[in-house]
């Protein structure tokens, strides 16, 4: 072959490689995969033993546990950034974090990420591991703050992803992922994704633990979460020899996303916040100390606090010693106290005159959910304060508004 010839069947040849490339990555999903620590980074101390220390992996080294997904989509992983962990050696403060020691801070970094992340055409999903512990807590801040259609999957695990000789890890990061190729995952809001289940940030809670060593396949492992009032939103199937042959079945019929919608339209804007205000949770139980906190502490030592989440027992019941005293604070429109339970299935009427004109109601939101609610409301409440409305009327007129009341629970 003549050298023109040659050279250009050359020059064609790789262009047409490029092309090809190009239109692969432009048709790969492109996820963001953000590692902040818990078991599903963890590393057991003995092989097969119970004992291990979350967070040794950083995300990559994740990424390492499920090699097929680099054929399939187009990857940034992100580790965890603290400036308070910030050192000569680590300037960006990339840290994985124990769930147990998750802070606020942490929340407003992830959030303000994941927004930046999803808009646009950067990245069409995020993926955020976690630990269990409170992975429930960071799942909801980030549904009330994160504003796109886009998925954002938040992943954890209940044995560590390094010595364990069948680790649930990596087949839930495999369900996230097969996730983010469902245009139906759009929409939706976050999701949290365990034992091949796919659970409503709005209303998931962690209800069991067991042992990291538990001697059965990770397949048939008890799934650490569930939504109580509102279900799961569908389920993973393994099947077939590729990722992308996993079967997803959602439940069209769950009440979130239809007559409940408005629960994953309740939206605050996280950008600016620097820090949250504090909203105490007090339990109440047989010889509770609640009153004499509330009066004797908070509102002696820590006027700012605008607002208290009551932990009832059964039916949002609070003692009598507490009613009685919240009651004594009705003349207070600054302050606002709200019944929830725990119990897992919670139904809370949102206000009752007749019992308690100053307590309200949290509707199905557990005391977890429900404080982050209050600090994010409270936060832009203090931003934008109306000199005419008190913290009381804006908060009842918010919630009736805004939060789902099912089963009759909001009044006339």
């Amino acid at each position: 072959m003549p050298f023109k010839k040659l050279f250009f069947s050359g020059v064609l040849t790789a262009l047409l490689q490029v092309s090809v490339a190009q239109a692969q990555s432009q048709t790969k999903t492109k996820v963001l995969l953000i590692g902040t620590g818990g078991t599903i980074a963890g590393e057991a101390r003995v092989v097969g033993g119970a004992t291990y220390d979350s967070g040794k992996l950083a995300v990559e080294a994740l990424l390492e546990t499920i090699p097929e997904v680099k054929d399939e989509f187009e990857l940034e992983g992100r580790q965890l950034a603290d400036p308070e962990s910030a050192t000569a050696d680590n300037p960006a403060g990339a840290v994985n974090v124990n769930s147990s020691f998750i802070r606020e801070r942490h929340w407003l970094i992830l959030a303000r990420w994941i927004q930046e992340a999803l808009e646009g055409d950067r990245f069409d999903a995020v993926i955020v591991t976690h630990g269990t512990d409170t992975l429930e807590e960071t799942a909801f801040f980030l549904q009330l703050t994160v504003k796109s259609s886009k998925p954002v999957f938040v992943v954890g695990a209940m044995r560590p992803s390094r010595n364990n000789a069948d680790p649930d890890g990596p087949d839930n990061l495999r369900g996230a992922f097969r996730l983010a190729l469902d245009n139906r995952s759009r929409n939706k809001g976050v999701l949290v994704v365990a034992q091949f289940r796919v659970f409503p940030a709005y209303d998931v809670t962690k209800v069991r633990t067991y042992p990291s060593n538990l001697p059965i396949k990770s397949e048939d492992l008890p799934v650490p979460f569930d939504a109580p009032n509102f279900g799961s939103l569908a389920s993973i199937q393994k099947t077939g020899r590729t990722l992308k042959d996993w079967r997803i079945t959602w439940n069209d019929r769950n009440r979130l996303l239809q007559e409940d919608r408005k629960a994953l339209e309740l939206k605050f804007d996280a950008a600016k916040l620097v820090s949250l205000p504090e909203v105490p949770v007090l339990s109440q139980e047989v010889g509770n100390q609640a009153k004499e906190l509330i009066r004797d502490y908070y509102l002696q030592q820590k006027p700012e606090i605008r607002s208290f989440v009551l932990m009832g027992s059964g039916n949002c019941a609070l003692t009598r010693e507490t009613r009685d005293y919240i009651a004594a604070l009705a003349s207070r429109p600054d302050l606002v106290f709200v019944r929830s339970s725990h119990t897992a299935s919670t139904h809370c009427h949102l206000k009752r005159e007749d019992l308690w004109p100053n307590v309200l109601g949290a509707a199905t939101l557990n005391p977890r959910h429900f404080k982050i609610l209050l600090q994010l409301f409270q936060a832009a409440f203090d931003s934008d304060r109306k000199e005419r409305e008190t913290f009381r009327d804006a908060l009842t007129a918010y919630l009736r508004e805004r939060v789902p009341y099912p089963y009759g629970l909001l009044p006339d």
